[in-house]
């Protein structure tokens, strides 16, 4: 497996390469900020090359949406799930971040969306890092 991030914490990488091999048929995580800049990544060993244009507007789409669904009173949105010819993705919303986990058809989406509390405590130092220095 292998793994790439421009925020260098080990944690944050070890916490994104585990959630790979304990979710079925995932392959890839993002994390995002609102914009689709790409914060951190992790790949197992299939998807290195893994092209993920699409999957950046989608979560760039997805925080937007789920900002402007906040502000009507619908409540925050705290997942979509994407279904695509490529396969399967569920975006996690941890505003000012977004997680994105990218998987094949066979990925278990209910076993993806299980782990949103814990990661949610975990992403919160990051969550306020982004929030300062966009402020």
């Amino acid at each position: 497996m292998s793994s790439t991030s421009s925020v260098k914490n080990a944690d944050l990488d070890s916490l994104l390469q585990n959630l790979i091999s304990r979710i079925d048929g995932l392959h890839v995580v993002l994390l995002t900020d609102i914009d689709g800049v790409v914060l951190c990544t992790a790949t197992d060993a299939a998807s290195a090359d893994y092209v993920f244009e699409d999957e950046l507007a989608a979560a760039a789409a997805f925080a937007s949406v789920s900002e402007h669904a906040g502000k009507l009173g619908s409540g925050k949105n705290r997942s979509i799930t994407r279904y695509s010819k490529r396969g399967v993705t569920v975006h996690m919303n941890y505003s000012p971040l977004v997680l994105s986990l990218i998987g094949d058809d066979n990925m278990n989406c209910g076993v993806a969306n299980s782990f949103y509390d814990q990661l949610d405590h975990i992403l919160k130092p990051f969550q306020r890092v982004v929030a300062e220095a966009d402020e």
